[in-house]
């Protein structure tokens, strides 16, 4: 998937773009995520350049290594090959083998955390030592400096402490204060930073979670929402292998038993409790890998299915490909177009043939989307012209600016009211790219101004 990514238009997606513009300073916190995937890719960018092809391989990097400690932690409830085809039974979530692979980043890095937690946990349940306390701490740690609702696995994980024996003796042990401590120091300045802002990001999360009062259909229309993946995976399975009586009583089987029982149950709670209304599947991407095990712990493993499993696992991945293939190649055909179809550097060259050759500065307004773009394809129509934010509009010295904007839209009011003399606002029109047939061109607004 991310040799195919390289190859189709190298526009960035929204989530992309967003990283671009966060990457490029390290801060305690955003206002609608927490830090720790631009945090990574700050530091990458000391080595490697922030552009399309730094953010597709770190995010397949990730992706391995979430694939690699699912593995790992199947390996202790399967053997080798059964632990291959539980592995490979996680892409039957929608979340995994298709949203992965399009504009997901902060839920992908969650949930790597979340299996690197669940790793650590398990081991502690043999061997407790300080190191995989303070291991543990930080995982967790990690977990929500990544994405907020990390918080679920965690909850979950200590609900499951005090409730199985196994997790008694992790949890009622001085050495939890290793965990407690290692926590508090990772997380402590971006918490700071939270309060210090009004808790806007956590409000951000809460927004997007709607409120209100529930009929009974509108509360078996969220559940189904939030629920649908795990049932079409038990379909699947069902129908793959076949289920089978559960008698497991080992310590680790009633460990994942219980975590992944919680962790279906909280939302659901948060629900009927809250009122919430808008909860979307893939917030609970963090889990779905227990779920999965959980599952295959109860599968009929008697009958020779492997292969047909396999065959499954790769048409998959085929509809997964021509779904891509399709919207990145001919958007005309299915009548959509990504963020990737976006002709930005078709635009500045359009500029430039206007007359706007060197020596000024774009400025745009609050669309990272826009920003990142146009900050990685400027350097390839222009010499001596940068694209900042408008929040940077001090930090330039240049006295011609080009004010832009979704051509869409009207010109943003923030450039109406800071500056009081501006050309007329005009628009570029071009066609998308692979996009040909379709009845609409990309728009961009565009007003000089001379400070």
């Amino acid at each position: 998937m991310a040799v195919f990514r390289l190859i189709i238009p190298h526009s960035l997606g929204h989530d992309e773009a967003e990283q671009i513009v966060q990457a490029q300073n390290y801060v305690w916190g955003y206002l609608k995520q927490p830090p720790l995937y631009s945090w990574c890719l700050k530091t990458i960018s000391f080595v490697f350049p922030l552009n399309i092809f730094t953010l597709t391989f770190f995010k397949a990097f990730i992706s391995f290594l979430f694939y690699f400690f699912v593995y790992k932690i199947s390996h202790q409830f399967f053997d080798q090959n059964k632990s291959s085809i539980v592995t490979s039974g996680s892409i039957f979530f929608v979340t995994y083998f298709y949203d992965f692979n399009r504009d997901l980043t902060h839920t992908i890095l969650a949930t790597l955390m979340a299996a690197i937690s669940f790793y650590v946990y398990m081991k502690l349940i043999e061997d407790k030592s300080p190191l995989n306390y303070l291991l543990l701490g930080l995982a967790f740690a990690l977990g929500i400096l990544s994405k907020y609702n990390f918080a679920l696995l965690i909850f979950a994980l200590v609900l499951t402490s005090f409730i199985t024996s196994a997790g008694r003796k992790i949890i009622f042990n001085v050495k939890t204060l290793i965990s407690l401590a290692g926590f508090a120091l990772i997380t402590s300045p971006h918490f700071i930073w939270l309060y210090s802002k009004n808790m806007s990001a956590v409000s951000y999360a809460m927004d997007r979670g709607g409120k209100e009062e529930l009929s009974f259909q509108g509360l078996l229309k969220t559940l189904a929402g939030l629920y649908y993946e795990v049932i079409l995976v038990a379909m699947i399975l069902a129908l793959l292998w076949g289920f089978v009586s559960f008698n497991h009583s080992e310590a680790k089987t009633r460990v994942l038993n219980t975590v992944t029982l919680i962790s279906l149950i909280i939302p659901a709670m948060a629900i009927l409790v809250f009122g919430f209304t808008d909860f979307y599947a893939k917030w609970l991407a963090p889990i779905y890998f227990l779920v999965v095990m959980s599952l295959f712990l109860r599968v009929d493993f008697s009958k020779a299915r492997r292969k047909f499993h396999y065959a499954v696992c790769l048409v998959l991945i085929s509809i997964n490909l021509f779904i891509n293939i399709s919207s990145g190649f001919f958007p005309g055909v299915i009548g959509k177009v990504r963020n990737t179809q976006y002709p930005y550097a078709t635009v500045l060259e359009d500029l430039k043939a206007l007359g706007y050759k060197d020596n000024f500065v774009i400025v745009v307004a609050k669309d990272p989307l826009l920003l990142a773009n146009l900050q990685i394809q400027v350097k390839k129509v222009f010499d001596n012209v940068e694209v900042i934010k408008f929040n940077d509009l001090e930090k330039t010295k240049k006295k011609t600016k080009l004010l832009v904007w979704n051509g869409k839209r009207k010109m943003p009011k923030v450039f109406q009211k800071k500056f009081k003399h501006y050309s007329e606002a005009r628009i570029i029109e071009a066609e998308y790219i692979n996009a040909t047939n379709l009845n609409e061109n990309y728009k961009l607004g565009f007003s000089m101004v001379l400070i």
